[in-house]
């Protein structure tokens, strides 16, 4: 599948700046990779190693995972405003859901380095409460 990738000021959906998570003039505005996607196109499969995460700004994204007996099993619809694949980069495992479009859309990446940056320049108790989190979440799905 054709995807088209553009560089642009990450400024984060209406419905973040409403919560207040990111003031629209903060520090935490940084360069990003625009990606677009296609209904059905895969951002990323189970088991695959996880290198980014997508901060979804228009469209949505279903997330499954596959059951012992082959089948696909819904986990979450991540909607705009939202993110999805953050686990593979907070404790650097392997995805353990598959994330499939919805519909035309597109986000913005956030990439492993600009993440590690992100945590290095922030308080080591966050990145332990982090790190267990995502531990603590995986262990729910085995």
């Amino acid at each position: 599948m054709v995807i088209s990738v553009a560089v642009e000021t990450l400024v984060l959906s209406e419905r973040c700046r409403n919560r207040n998570m990111f003031p629209k003039r903060s520090k935490w505005m940084v360069r990003m990779e625009k990606r677009t996607f296609l209904e059905g196109e895969i951002l990323f499969a189970e088991g695959q190693q996880g290198t980014r995460a997508f901060i979804i700004k228009k469209g949505s994204v279903t997330v499954t995972r596959a059951t012992k007996g082959g089948w696909e099993k819904h986990v979450a619809t991540i909607k705009e405003g939202n993110i999805v694949g953050e686990m593979s980069l907070i404790d650097d495992s392997p995805h353990s859901v598959t994330a499939t479009a919805r519909q035309d859309g597109e986000a913005m990446v956030l990439t492993r380095d600009e993440y590690k940056k992100r945590l290095e320049n922030s308080d080591k108790v966050l990145a332990l409460l982090l790190r267990t989190f995502a531990d603590k979440l995986r262990a729910t799905y085995e």
